[in-house]
């Protein structure tokens, strides 16, 4: 008989228990080394350390910078539009063609209504929304519900709606109700082996509502095994950020100061010369250093000697703004993204292979994730539609679900490369090899293959009906093909061997 699995991840383990060898030398104890007095202790599970107050602080810094720093928003934005790509069409990926095209349809024609919240936001665009969640709050969640009339619909909610009543302590038993005795950490409620069974919806300060983990789609993209709320990548270069930020702040005011002085006059008082206030100057009194405004700008007034020249600065420094380079890539690194995208002019060179083939890497696993939540609310859909279709108060388009009607997936966006043109050559040569089907190719532009020989099908149907009916050649009416190309069909000419 297998083992059970464990059920101990409410228990803090007890103080003194660590794999220090004190003493001996093999490992520094830098609990007790002065240089990390303030360390703190991390030899817990996550979903004990990651408390409600710690949740909120994340979430508040994370929000705060994407809103203050044009970098990252700049940075989240660019990278939830590669994350779309104007893709997310629903698949099916099954055998009855005629639920193929009746599902497709259905999911083309409710896309804009599936969310409750209607208008602008829709299904397939919401994807933008939740990859920028994703990095600025690290998780959100996905309400199946539905109308009263059983009409399937979508509530997408942010992190900080999921959580406990101030007035509740952080770890806590639930004392009553169908969850009673299982233990709540940050608004999650587990069973003993830390599964999410439920989720305490906030409506307000107070109020709450438990909603069973068969109804709310939990989206994050986990580091840590015991690790059960999200932890935004924004927070990896937090520090970083701020740092950024304030120095950016304090180059803006320098650059302030060095705009408003325009010309340095040098003389023996060291102030306004008074015979030019009598003709209109003018000199702020009470001031150890003179000045006086003139229009657009400011003289400032030196004691020593006289001459007069204009006020000039070379900050911020080429150091200085290197300097921000490398701070902003490393801390867009926690993110996972690359400055390049933001500044695409320092693109080049040999890496560029390297660096096209990580931002798809970067995509595609953000995509992943995002793909196992949308089909999830796929399947809930079409069972609620199949539900309506037996009911008889609804007609979705099939006549019944087939057996495989579960195999649904999503359209994925074209891969991001530097050069189209020689990206594309290299999959057409793929194709020719053998390497490379052209479903898989057309998958790689976002393009459906069977559609696209559908619609070429009915453009050759028409332009033949058209030639006969005009009495003219399908060729004069237009071709691709170029002079010493084969004719569909024409087999290759016989080699004469007989040399």
């Amino acid at each position: 008989m297998a083992r059970k699995a464990i059920s101990g991840f409410f228990k803090r383990a007890k103080k003194g228990l660590g794999f220090t060898f004190s003493g001996s030398g093999l490992l520094p104890d830098t609990q007790r080394d002065g240089y990390h007095a303030n360390r703190p202790r991390l030899d817990d599970d996550i979903v004990n350390l990651v408390s409600r107050h710690k949740h909120r602080i994340m979430l508040a810094d994370g929000r705060f910078i994407y809103q203050s720093s044009d970098t990252v928003a700049g940075a989240v934005h660019q990278k939830s539009r590669y994350v779309y790509g104007r893709a997310w069409r629903l698949k099916y990926d099954g055998e009855a063609d005629d639920f193929r095209d009746a599902v497709h349809k259905l999911f083309r024609r409710i896309d804009g209504v599936l969310d409750v919240r209607g208008a602008p936001f829709s299904f397939r665009k919401n994807i933008r929304i939740a990859s920028k969640l994703l990095d600025v709050d690290g998780e959100f969640f996905i309400l199946l519900t539905e109308a009263e009339s059983g009409f399937p619909r979508l509530q997408f909610l942010e992190s900080h709606r999921i959580g406990q009543p101030k007035t509740l302590p952080l770890e806590s038993e639930i004392e009553a109700g169908p969850y009673k005795g299982l233990m709540i950490r940050n608004g999650i409620i587990y069973n003993k082996q830390a599964h999410p069974v439920a989720y305490r919806l906030m409506l307000d300060e107070e109020n709450f509502e438990d909603i069973s983990a068969r109804d709310m789609i939990h989206v994050y993209d986990p580091v840590w095994f015991s690790q059960g709320r999200g932890i935004p990548p924004i927070s990896y270069g937090l520090l970083s950020f701020y740092d950024l930020k304030e120095s950016r702040d304090l180059q803006r005011i320098k650059q302030k100061v060095h705009s408003a002085l325009t010309l340095i006059e040098s003389n023996e008082q060291g102030k306004t010369d008074t015979g030019r206030q009598a003709v209109g100057g003018y000199s702020p009194v009470n001031r150890q250093l003179q000045t006086e405004l003139i229009e657009g700008g400011m003289i400032r007034y030196i004691r020593n000697g006289n001459k007069i020249q204009p006020h000039t600065a070379n900050d911020p420094s080429n150091g200085q703004l290197e300097f921000d380079k490398l701070v902003e890539s490393r801390a867009l690194y926690g993110i996972n993204w690359r400055r390049e995208m933001v500044d695409s002019s320092e693109v080049g060179g040999a890496g560029v292979r390297a660096f096209q083939s990580d931002i798809n890497g970067i995509v595609f696993d953000r995509g992943d994730l995002l793909l196992g939540a949308w089909t999830r609310a796929a399947v809930y859909i079409v069972a609620k539609f199949e539900k309506l279709r037996v009911a008889g108060s609804y007609d979705p388009g099939w006549s019944a679900l087939p057996s495989d009607w579960f195999e649904l997936g999503f359209s994925r966006p074209a891969r991001f490369t530097v050069d189209d043109g020689k990206y594309h050559q290299e999959i057409r040569e793929d194709i020719r090899a053998g390497l490379l089907s052209v479903p898989e190719a057309c998958e790689m532009r976002n393009l459906d293959a069977k559609a696209i020989l559908s619609e070429q099908a009915d453009y050759l149907d028409y332009k033949k009906q058209l030639a006969e009916e005009r009495g003219l050649d399908p060729d004069e009416l237009g071709t691709f093909s170029k002079p010493g190309d084969a004719p569909p069909g024409a087999s290759a000419p016989a080699v004469d061997e007989s040399d």
